[in-house]
Order: structure tokens, then sequence, then C-alpha cells
């Protein structure tokens, strides 16, 4: 099945070279491969490399695994930035559900370690907080500085850290780097902020829950606006801070925008992907391709009449 994967990838690039897609300035995949292995705790495998394409941004990733038997697990790099975006490891080989469990404290100190593990010293100059914690899990962030005029986070580093409990082993990581370190214009002041959001609201009586902050991300530079009554129940309003449009009205933080790259769904592990992908049967792919092909040889014809 590997070898309709393959294929599969060939067209898509294909289609994504006759429609004008930039693909010039990726990394290539030895050079992932090398990020990869830097970060990598035990040898990576000669299995080939997931390769995901985010519909509609233009960007990809490819996603290397370590050889069976290592804990190490995937190791995710941005061929457009050419950095790790995300590891995870194979937790189940080291967790034991009977050890000690660790505190916040001893939570945040551990994602620290992590952190300076894969971002040097930069993760030396995070602020770290405990965003998430349960009996079991607990989620710890670190972020850069807010910097700008007016401030705003993203111009900097931010990474996140989910660990298991019991014996603090890392369930997932995943980092961000800023494209740019410069700023944005916020055409948006933040009382204009809040008074979009507002608009964007069911209930516009809601209080103002903590002090708006301006968040640039991908080319946008945003207002995140909360309201309500408590932690428990707020509502997130997104506002673009140049059109002052409102983007997005969240009921809760799990459904906010994040600064860095999200987890990708689905299977575990690149691995667990492709033997997903062996059970699907090949006419599915090759229709697909067909498909492909057919549309990116319609968008030639097309700009060959117009010059």
């Amino acid at each position: 099945m590997r070898s309709h994967s393959c294929i599969a990838c060939s067209a898509l690039m294909v289609f994504l070279l006759v429609c004008g897609a930039s693909v010039a300035d990726r990394i290539d995949l030895e050079t992932a491969h090398a990020i990869a292995a830097q970060h990598a705790d035990s040898p990576l495998s000669d299995r080939e490399p997931a390769i995901r394409e985010r519909p509609g941004s233009g960007r990809a990733t490819a996603t290397f695994t370590t050889e069976e038997g290592q804990p190490g697990g995937s190791y995710t790099v941005s061929l457009d930035q050419g950095c790790l975006v995300s590891w995870q490891p194979n937790a189940e080989m080291v967790y034991d559900p009977t050890a000690d469990p660790i505190t916040d404290e001893e939570a945040v100190e551990r994602a620290k370690t992590v952190a300076e593990r894969h971002l040097g010293d930069a993760a030396r100059d995070l602020s770290w907080e405990v965003v998430s914690a349960t009996p079991d899990t607990v989620k710890v962030r670190g972020q850069a500085p807010a910097s700008g005029d007016p401030p705003r986070t993203g111009l900097g580093p931010w990474c996140e850290v989910h660990l298991l409990r019991a014996g603090g082993v890392v369930h997932n990581y995943l980092q961000q780097l800023p494209e740019s370190t410069d700023a944005l214009e916020a055409r948006v002041s933040r009382e204009q902020a809040i008074e979009a959001a507002r608009k964007g609201l069911d209930h516009p009586d809601l209080p103002l829950l903590d002090e708006p902050s301006l968040n640039q991300f991908r080319g946008t530079v945003r207002w995140h606006v909360r309201f309500g009554p408590s932690r428990d129940e707020r509502v997130l309003v997104i506002v673009d801070a140049q059109s002052g449009e409102v983007v997005e009205v969240s009921p809760t933080d799990t459904a906010v925008e994040p600064t860095a790259a999200p987890p990708v769904q689905g299977p575990a592990s690149p691995l667990a992907a492709a033997e997903s992908d062996s059970t699907s049967p090949p006419w599915v792919l090759y229709g697909g391709i067909a498909l492909l092909c057919a549309v990116a040889l319609g968008v030639f014809l097309l700009r060959r009449r117009l010059t």
C-alpha cells in the first residue's frame, strides 16, 4: 500500500504546482529527517514519513517515527519553517500507573526541562503556567513575553507540554516558533475590540473577564476578549485587530485558535495511519488521484487560454 501512498503524494504535488502553490521555500525530506533526528532520543526508523497538507493554508508537515521498540515515538517537522512542531512519545512503554503522582509545581519543572531540550536557551525566557489539571493529567504552557506596540504574544516561541500525573511521563509536546518578529499594525484599539466583541455576544451585558489580550499568528493579529461571571462560565470572542471583524465566538477556551499548530487528529502515530490506509481499496486512491489530475489539467488549460 505504500506505493499507492507515494503515487497519491506525487499527484498532489503536481496539482499544487500547476495551481501555482509555492513550495519552493520548503525544506526537503532529508533536511526534515535531520531536524527530527536532532530532537529524537532514539534512532529514527527508515519508514517513510507521513506528509500532511493543511487544507487552505498551503502548509505541510512531515512526521518521522523512531525504530520499533523504542519509546521515542513520533516527531513532526514543519516543512515550511524547518523546525520541530510536535513530539508524541510512546508513553505507554514507560508509563507506570502505580508511580507517585507529580504535583503542579513538579509538572512545571518537568515541562521546563522538556522545553529546553527542544527550544534550547529560548525556553529559559518563557513564562509558565498550568492551563489544565485533572487527577490523571496536567497541561503546562510556556509563552514568550508579550512584545511590540501594542504588546502582543506570538512574536516569540510558545510550547505546551501534556504530562501524565503518574511518574510525570510526557504524553505530548507542542511548540511553535514565530514566523516573523515584526509586529503587525493593530488598527483596532482595546476599547474598539471590546465594543465589537460585545456585538458578537448573545448576551451583550455579560461582564468583561480578564484584560483583553492581543495575539499575532501566521500573518494575522487578533484581540482575545473574554466575558462571563467566572472562569467556569466564560465566553471568548476573537476580533481581527486590523478589520474589527468578529472572527470567532467560543463558549470556552477549548475552541480558541491556538498559538501553536494543533496536534494532528487521528491515529497516534504514522505507523498506525499507514496500517489504517492499507485497509482502503486501491480504487479509492486512484479515483482521488484521477480527480486531482483532472482538476490540475483544467486549471492548466484555463491559464493557457487566458494568456
